[in-house]
């Protein structure tokens, strides 16, 4: 039998905040090693305050 394996993590890409103050969430996925990003169309549902300096 062989074996094969799935990972899919999500993340929310803080440092790209859209003019409504939403950031996006991306999607990690890895299939037997093999890695794609995926940016989706979605937007967390709860999210703090993103406090931004220019320093």
């Amino acid at each position: 039998m062989m074996s094969s394996s799935f990972k899919i993590l999500f993340y929310i890409k803080k440092n790209q905040v859209n003019k409504n103050g939403k950031c996006t969430i991306m999607v990690r996925l890895s299939i037997n090693g093999t890695r794609w990003k995926i940016l989706s169309s979605l937007t967390p549902v709860r999210q703090s305050k993103l406090i931004l300096s220019a320093n």
